[in-house]
C-alpha cells in the first residue's frame, strides 16, 4: 500500500483526503517469485505513475525521486511499517505465560 495525503483541512473538524495506491498480494508474490529466479530480491515496489506526477520530476532522474520516496522525504507521503514484536527475555515470557 502506498498512502498519500492529498489534502487536509484543520478547522473545527478535521478533513483528510487520502489516496491509496495498492497492488494485489498475488501480483507482488508473482513479481518476487520471478525475480528470485535471478537471485534478485524485491523489497519495495513504487508506482511509476505516482512518481512521474510528482512536482520534483523533471524527466531526467526518476531514480533519485524514488529514493526520496523510499526514505520518506516527499511531503504528504506516509510510510507504513509493520509493527515488530518486542523481543522478550526468558523471565518476561515465563511471567506472561501465567498472566
Amino acid at each position: 500500500i502506498h498512502m498519500i495525503f492529498d489534502k487536509y483541512i484543520f478547522d473545527e473538524n478535521v478533513v483528510i483526503q487520502v489516496n491509496f495506491i495498492c497492488l494485489k498480494d498475488q501480483i507482488v508474490d508473482n513479481l518476487k517469485k520471478i525475480f528470485s529466479k535471478y537471485q534478485i530480491s524485491v523489497n519495495r515496489i513504487l508506482s511509476y505513475n505516482y512518481l512521474k506526477k510528482h512536482n520534483d520530476y523533471n524527466g531526467e532522474d526518476i531514480m533519485k525521486l524514488a529514493d526520496r520516496s523510499i526514505n520518506g522525504l516527499i511531503e504528504n507521503e506516509v510510510l507504513l511499517a509493520n509493527k515488530s514484536a518486542k523481543n522478550l527475555g526468558f523471565f518476561e515470557k515465563f511471567f506472561n505465560f501465567f498472566s
